[in-house]
């Protein structure tokens, strides 16, 4: 019977080409394929295809445009992941079906189309972590030849964690198990001579995997440094990124308080100007009013004057007073006298006093409302202390030295 195959490659018949380019670097690694997607004839899905998806350590499986609806692609990827061999592949940029969204895949879309023909080292050594793993699938019995006692398979042999074995310790192991095989051989005569080699030599190939299992071991284990130093790098980053941000957050909020504050200042300084237009324009309006006000007075007065200065002047009003009429003049009269009768005045000239005589007459005016002229009772004229006085009102010189009656 033909040993199992390492991996176990799904993909739809129309990325039969990416997944032959992938085969093709996979083999290259060492590793057994098993691709072929045409059932001979005499052989059922379940003896072709359904064994070897069952017994492979590794199931690839190719997502792309084409597998994501493809029905037998997600059974065997089903059948894959019930029993943890499922690791995922991207040959599009497309996401994994539901169900299988959760399971990070390795992105190939580059390489699948690139002129690189290694695979990418993050695949490799997930590949050989998987492979370093005992297969969950069932083996097959091995034929026995007699019945002699059998040594313990080395793949059951528990190896600790990260320990490594020597060259020396590695080859008393296969001594170790070469003396086994030969006692097991002699207990049961030469005729069995042919088998116990055979076991010899199954017990060289299960040493030669586990020498490559504690290989891969190794190998997985610097793969785990190095993804641990490069997850602390990343989570330095991210503490630093988180505290730039929250700086940057404290940072942003005082300066909403510094908008907060200032708006509300601006606010103020807005209900204070409305207040001052307000009150300005009930100035305005005030003063407005006023100027209307003014406006209909002036007009007034203007019509008034307008009105005055074609209205004809009235006559001037006519006034008379009694006067002493004497020879030398009129002067006025020193106590009531009727007209006609006798009068005397004086006269001042110089420093001396004159009376005459004579009788009382009435003298007509022109202006006779108001005069400026004080007539003396001892004679003469001078100007009235009082400014412009009624005619006929007694009044008083403006040096205060004579008493005397109005005269325009």
């Amino acid at each position: 019977m033909a040993e199992p195959a390492d991996i176990f490659v799904s993909y739809a018949r129309e990325d039969e080409d990416r997944a032959g380019r992938l085969v093709r670097a996979l083999e290259a690694c060492g590793w057994r394929v098993f691709w072929d997607r045409t059932i001979p004839p005499g052989e059922t899905w379940r003896s072709h295809i359904g064994v070897p998806l069952d017994q492979a350590a590794v199931v690839l499986v190719l997502w792309s445009r084409h597998s994501i609806d493809a029905d037998f692609v997600h059974s065997e990827a089903n059948r894959a992941k019930a029993r943890g061999a499922l690791v995922p592949i991207l040959l599009d940029d497309v996401s994994p079906p539901l169900g299988f969204e959760h399971i990070h895949a390795a992105d190939l879309v580059r390489w699948i189309v690139g002129p690189d023909t290694d695979l990418p080292p993050l695949l490799v050594r997930t590949l050989e972590r998987r492979l370093a793993q005992p297969a969950r699938a069932t083996p097959q019995p091995m034929p026995q030849t007699a019945p002699a006692p059998q040594p313990a398979p080395a793949s059951r042999v528990a190896v600790p964690p990260g320990r490594r074995f020597s060259l020396p310790m590695i080859a008393g192991a296969i001594v170790a198990l070469l003396v086994a095989a030969g006692l097991g051989a002699l207990a049961v005569g030469r005729s069995d001579m042919g088998g116990a080699s055979s076991e010899v030599s199954k017990l060289q190939d299960q040493n030669r995997q586990l020498q490559s299992q504690l290989t891969s071991a190794a190998t997985a284990r610097q793969a785990a440094e190095e993804v641990a130093k490069a997850a602390n790098a990343r989570i330095a980053a991210l503490e630093k990124d988180l505290r730039d941000t929250q700086a940057a957050k404290g940072r942003a909020e005082e300066a909403s308080r510094s908008v907060t504050e200032k708006g509300d200042a601006s606010e103020r300084r807005a209900r204070e100007l409305t207040q001052q237009l307000d009150a300005a324009k009930s100035d305005l309006r005030k003063a407005t009013a006023r100027a209307d006000a003014a406006e209909a007075s002036v007009a007034s007065l203007t019509r008034q004057i307008e009105a005055l200065k074609s209205a004809k002047p009235a006559p001037a009003p006519t006034a008379s007073a009694l006067v002493c009429r004497t020879t030398h003049g009129d002067c006025a009269l020193t106590e009531d006298t009727a007209v006609g009768g006798y009068c005397w005045c004086k006269r001042r000239e110089a420093d001396s006093v004159f009376a005459d005589t004579g009788t009382v007459q009435v003298r007509t005016v022109s202006d006779s409302r108001q005069g400026t002229i004080c007539q003396l009772s001892e004679g003469g004229m001078c100007a009235s202390k009082g400014g412009r006085q009624p005619l006929g009102s007694s009044c008083q010189c403006y040096d205060g030295k004579g008493q005397g009656i109005i005269i325009p």
